[in-house]
């Protein structure tokens, strides 16, 4: 049954664990201003092997979330950011396309707002 799936999810301090029962509602990248903001908390660094990859962490336990590759434009959500349960979380649209700080180049659904209640943009 779809309510019996957990996710679950945290930090590699583990001072900060969820866990989620059921089946999102929506899943989607947001790209709103709050979203944005929460970017800006995060570190940056690079590592000499690959100077082409910026890699972005948490700031208190160094988990790190997410790189970007720089000879390619692509972004990733690392392995690392804890996202348990991918295959059912996984984004189906981007919202708030409008305010992103980047163009992303995929197959889902690119919406002014909330997928469905506002002007789809692509």
């Amino acid at each position: 049954m779809s309510q019996d799936i957990i996710t679950t999810g945290g930090c590699y301090c583990k001072a900060v664990r969820y866990q989620v029962k059921g089946r999102p509602v929506r899943a989607a990248y947001c790209h709103c201003t709050f979203a944005n903001a929460f970017l800006e908390a995060l570190q940056t660094y690079n590592v000499a092997s690959k100077p082409w990859k910026k890699r972005f962490r948490c700031k208190d336990c160094g988990c790190n979330v997410a790189n970007r590759n720089a000879n390619t434009g692509k972004w990733s959500v690392d392995e690392n950011a804890k996202i348990e349960n991918w295959n059912v979380v996984k984004p189906t649209a981007h919202w708030f396309y409008e305010t992103r700080i980047l163009d992303i180049n995929d197959d889902l659904t690119k919406w002014a707002g909330y997928e469905g209640e506002s002007e789809r943009l692509g």
